[in-house]
């Protein structure tokens, strides 16, 4: 003869048979199965990738915005070749650090000059055949006086709000 079982739940006597589900408050009798340590590790990678790809996507997602709506700033706005004229130029060598590898140099060369009047910075990286070694190698290649050709966009007032 089987012994009488009570629901955990509420105490109902629950008879000789064991029931899947108690009658009176629905808790579950059936037996469950142990949760192992492949099933937890399975659950926590699923929930890390799921939400690295959700940060990611909104990630994404923002980054386009932004580029969308800086192109959309210069579209169809009139513009007309000028010359970049260079009046001084910087060179640094800044050290950027990294977790993998200790770190690298990261060169920068930019010139400080004048486009119809108003002072402007641009990068030289693109202009030179070389990466130069110091700032004097620099100013050899790119002496006070060189003009660049250089594209001048008018931003119209409607799409940017500002006079």
């Amino acid at each position: 003869m089987q012994a009488r079982t009570k629901c955990p739940g509420c105490g109902v006597d629950l008879g000789c048979y064991v029931e899947t589900h108690c009658p009176q408050c629905g808790v579950s009798l059936a037996p469950k199965p142990p949760m192992t340590m492949g099933i937890r590790l399975l659950d926590l990678t699923i929930t890390v990738c799921g939400t690295l790809f959700v940060l990611g996507s909104l990630f994404v997602f923002v980054f386009y915005m932004n580029e969308s709506s800086r192109a959309q700033l210069y579209e169809g706005a009139p513009y007309q070749a000028t010359t970049f004229r260079v009046t001084s130029v910087q060179y640094s060598k800044v050290w950027m650090p990294n977790a993998t590898h200790g770190g690298h140099f990261e060169t920068y060369a930019y010139a400080m000059g004048v486009v119809e009047g108003k002072k402007e910075a641009m990068d030289l990286l693109p202009f030179v055949q070389a990466i130069p070694r110091d700032q004097y190698e620099l100013m050899e290649w790119v002496p006070e006086g060189t003009s660049f050709p250089s594209i001048c966009f008018r931003r119209s007032e409607e799409k940017t709000g500002f006079k």
